[in-house]
């Protein structure tokens, strides 16, 4: 399995954000969980790493600064076509329209929510 995660060099100086520094963070997520980094942004795991995968998937989509500076992020898993990669900021934004559409249906106060 492997996770590409790419940050928008243009947007890290608009948020005064240094890119260098938010890579560290992502690495240091990683390492702390002893998933090999093969290249900038680039992080490689097996089967055991599942669940590592899962939360960078879930928590770096709700963080702020992460949205505001991400350009792509995906998501291989072996035994899926090797062409195949998840996008997952694409797979975040999708379920939280989606969620945000079953809140208001059923007047649900979603504010605050990430």
């Amino acid at each position: 399995m492997m996770m590409e995660i790419y940050f928008d060099e243009e947007k890290c100086k608009e948020h005064n954000y240094d890119i260098n520094e938010r890579y560290q963070i992502i690495d240091k997520f990683f390492e702390d969980n002893n998933v090999k980094k093969i290249d900038k942004g680039v992080y490689l795991g097996t089967k055991d790493d599942f669940v590592t995968f899962s939360k960078a998937n879930i928590n770096l989509p709700r963080t702020e600064w992460f949205r505001q500076i991400i350009d792509k992020m995906y998501w291989r898993v072996e035994g899926l076509a090797p062409a195949y990669r998840e996008d997952c900021m694409q797979a975040y934004y999708n379920s939280r329209k989606h969620f945000l559409e079953f809140a208001k249906k059923r007047n649900i106060n979603v504010e605050g929510i990430d």
